[in-house]
C-alpha cells in the first residue's frame, strides 16, 4: 500500500493497526462439531465498515462447483478493494473459499410436521435450521472466502485466535487407552476428578505429530476437547489439542533437588471375578479387566501393567487368556475412578 495516501481520513498505517485491533468477544464463535474456533462473518464487515467507511468494496466475482470423489464443493472467490479518499485503488486482495454440498439422508420434517435433526450421508449433524439448497452452500463458499482474506491480509481476528489458542487448556489423566486404525480410544479423568471415554483421530495425530505414546496410560496431558459422541451415540471428549504431556507413572526417583521424593501410592489385598473378555491397552502398556471385588460386592477395573508382568512372574499371554469368572488375588493401588468405578492397577 501507498503510506502516503488516507483512508477514510487514517493514514495507511493507522488503517493496518485498527484492522488488527482485538475484536469484542462475541465476534468469536466455537464449531459444535470439531470444536475448532472461528471469527464470525458479520464481525469482520463491521470492522471493515467502522475502520474503512466507504472507502472499500466486497466482491464474489466467481463461482464454481467441483467433484471429489463423492463430494460435491462449491467454490467461491472473493475480492477485496480499498480506496483513498481520492478515490484511487490502494490495494485489491483476493482469496477463495469453499464448502462442501450436504445431502441429507433423512426426511427434515417429522410425521408431526416438525423439523428434525438428522445427519448427512457422512454421518454428520445438521443444525435444525439447515435448509438443503444451493444457495445455503454458495453462502457459506463466500463467508469462506471473505473470513480467509479478512484473516491473511488484514489480521482481522488474528490476535483473538491467538489468544484463544493459548487459553482454554484442559488438564486430564490417561486412565485407559487403545489403538485402533490409527485413531486412539479410551477414557480419561479430569482436573475435578470426572471421568470421560475420549477419541484422538488419526487426522489429528498427524496434523500434532503425535504417536500413540502420548497417551499411554498414566500421562498428564494439557487438552482442549470438544463434546462428540460415538459410532453408539454415546457421550465421549474429541481431543482436538495437545499441549504438553507428563508420565504420572509411580517412581522411586528423587525430585532434581534431592529433598523429596515421590510418595507410593498406598497397596491392598483385593479378591476380584474377572469378566472376560480383557481389553488390551494401547501400544503394549497392558491388560484390562472389568471385575467385581468379591469381599465388597464393588465394581472394578483391573488393570496389569505390562512393565509390572515380570515382576509378578506373570506370563501376558496367560492374562489375556483369564476366563470369564476366573477370580484373582492380586495386590494393586488405586490409580483413579472410570466411570464411577474403581480402577485397579497390580504390582508385584
Amino acid at each position: 500500500m501507498d503510506t502516503k495516501r488516507t483512508i477514510n481520513g487514517r493514514t495507511v498505517e493507522e488503517i493496518r493497526s485498527l484492522l488488527k485491533a482485538p475484536l469484542p468477544k462475541e465476534a468469536v464463535a466455537i464449531r459444535d462439531y470439531d470444536g475448532v474456533a472461528y471469527i464470525k462473518a458479520d464481525a469482520i464487515l463491521e470492522r471493515l465498515d467502522e475502520v474503512l467507511g466507504f472507502n472499500y468494496t466486497v466482491d464474489f466475482p466467481v463461482n464454481e462447483a467441483a467433484m471429489s470423489g463423492k463430494t460435491l464443493t462449491y467454490k467461491c472467490k472473493c475480492v477485496v478493494e480499498l480506496y483513498d479518499d481520492e478515490d484511487r485503488l490502494v490495494t485489491s486482495r483476493a482469496m477463495w473459499g469453499g464448502s462442501d454440498v450436504i445431502f441429507a439422508n433423512e426426511k427434515m420434517v417429522s410425521a408431526d410436521g416438525k423439523k428434525v435433526d438428522v445427519k448427512d450421508a457422512r454421518g454428520q449433524s445438521i443444525p435444525l435450521d439447515y435448509t438443503d439448497s444451493t444457495a445455503n452452500t454458495l453462502t457459506a463458499a463466500a463467508t469462506d472466502a471473505l473470513k480467509k482474506l479478512a484473516f491473511r491480509y488484514f489480521g482481522i481476528g488474528k490476535s483473538d485466535l491467538e489468544k484463544l489458542e493459548e487459553s482454554g487448556y484442559d488438564e486430564v489423566k490417561v486412565i485407559a487407552s487403545r489403538s485402533y486404525n490409527d485413531n486412539i480410544f479410551g477414557e480419561l479423568t479430569d482436573a475435578t476428578g470426572n471421568s470421560h471415554k475420549f477419541v484422538c483421530f488419526k487426522s489429528t495425530m498427524a496434523q500434532l505429530k503425535l504417536t500413540p505414546d502420548t497417551f499411554k496410560v498414566g500421562s498428564i496431558l494439557e487438552v482442549k476437547m470438544s463434546d462428540s459422541t460415538d459410532n453408539k451415540g454415546n457421550p465421549q471428549k474429541k481431543i482436538n489439542k495437545v499441549l504438553t504431556s507428563n508420565s504420572s507413572a509411580p517412581s522411586n526417583q528423587s525430585t532434581t533437588n534431592n529433598t523429596t521424593s515421590t510418595p507410593q501410592p498406598q497397596t491392598a489385598k483385593y479378591n476380584v471375578v474377572l469378566k472376560a473378555p480383557c481389553l488390551q491397552l494401547q501400544n503394549g502398556a497392558g491388560v484390562l479387566y472389568n471385575g467385581i471385588e468379591k469381599n465388597t460386592g464393588e465394581a472394578v477395573q483391573l488393570v496389569y501393567l505390562d512393565k509390572e508382568l515380570a515382576a509378578m512372574n506373570l506370563d501376558r499371554n496367560k492374562v489375556i487368556g483369564y476366563s470369564d469368572n476366573a477370580e484373582v488375588s492380586v495386590k494393586a493401588y488405586v490409580s483413579g475412578i472410570a466411570n464411577n468405578i474403581k480402577q485397579l492397577v497390580a504390582v508385584a
